[in-house]
């Protein structure tokens, strides 16, 4: 019989909504960023108008 550890799937579950969490406000960032020109210089591929700088925390601590 194959046992699961609890510990390690919960630990697998908190890094992965982090992962999905940290990309879908990277556009809404007051940092962001698009360079037509230089696409890999850019921050996002997508950028929004409205912006929330608390978004920069979250992405700044979950860069860290």
């Amino acid at each position: 019989m194959r046992k699961n550890n609890h510990a390690i799937g919960f630990l697998r579950l908190c890094l992965i909504v982090a992962v999905v969490l940290h990309h879908s406000v990277l556009a809404y960032c007051v940092f962001g960023h698009f360079d037509h020109h230089a696409y890999l210089l850019s921050s996002a591929p997508i950028i929004d108008r409205q912006r929330w700088g608390g978004f920069d925390l979250l992405v700044r601590w979950n860069d860290t």
